[in-house]
């Protein structure tokens, strides 16, 4: 990871807080201002309003004067409201063409839903999506899809916005210090329905810790993870010891862990 794509982590954001903003933050401003063009009084169609990216979605939408009609399960609804959407509709029960005409979909999901999601959107207007080459397209509209790129500047405005609490992050449960290998045995006791361990990579506990000073970034301070070497080891004895496909999550998940610095790196809190 090259220096001028960092952003300054201020000491009164929490790390794992700042962990979550630059794929969760800049997919949703990216996603709504650098493609979508959203404009105030625009409505948006934020799928997932309840989630880690469409929570972020919803909030940056409101900020920016539009309408916000989020989606996703019944027992998520209160959740997206918090977030600040307008309306929220159950994907499960609620018919989505109630929702009506919009300017901007932003969507997290594909398939079917992407599909009716097209179709309500308004001459002129925008379909966003992260999972792909859109498989649909408004009738007079744009679709575009994209993946989501570092940008300091951004990434600035996000943090901003978090300090300022105009902004905040959906973060699910916590992971505490490695415990040895007693963790990677429970994890394997816990398997799904093929028999094989759930997601390993997702389970496993992994220590940050702060510095406060990144040579690269000069005269600034930043915020970085420290790599723990017994996370490290563990992921070695686990991409030995676990069948496919879950190895191949291991080895891909280690690759990309993103160089900072020379002796540090950003350890992934999930897998991809």
């Amino acid at each position: 990871m090259e220096a001028r794509n960092l952003a300054p982590l201020p000491g009164d954001v929490d790390v794992a807080v700042g962990a979550s903003l630059p794929i969760s933050g800049l997919t949703a401003w990216q996603g709504l201002f650098q493609h979508g063009r959203l404009q105030a009084g625009q409505s948006v169609l934020a799928h997932g309003a309840a989630d880690a990216v469409g929570s972020v979605v919803t909030q940056l939408a409101r900020e920016a004067g539009a309408y916000v009609i989020g989606t996703g399960r019944a027992p998520d609804r209160q959740k997206a409201l918090d977030f600040g959407a307008n309306k929220s509709v159950n994907l499960e029960n609620d018919p989505l063409e109630d929702v009506g005409g919009v300017d901007l979909v932003f969507d997290v999901i594909g398939g079917d839903i992407q599909k009716r999601s097209a179709a309500l959107i308004r001459a002129g207007g925008t379909l966003v999506t992260v999972v792909g080459p859109a498989e649909a397209r408004p009738t007079d509209g744009l679709a575009v899809d994209f993946v989501v790129e570092s940008d300091r500047a951004q990434l600035s405005e996000i943090v901003q916005r978090v300090r300022d609490r105009r902004l905040r992050t959906n973060i699910g449960q916590g992971l505490g210090p490695l415990r040895g290998r007693r963790n990677l045995q429970r994890d394997r006791a816990t398997r799904g329905e093929d028999g094989h361990p759930r997601s390993p990579v997702r389970r496993f506990p992994m220590r940050m810790v702060r510095f406060s000073q990144m040579p690269p970034v000069k005269g600034q301070s930043a915020c970085g993870l420290k790599p723990d070497m017994a996370a490290l080891r563990l992921l070695s004895d686990v991409r030995s010891s676990f069948p496919q496909p879950e190895s191949d999550v291991v080895s891909h998940t280690v690759s990309r862990m993103p160089k900072v610095h020379p002796g540090y790196a950003a350890l992934p809190i999930s897998g991809y």
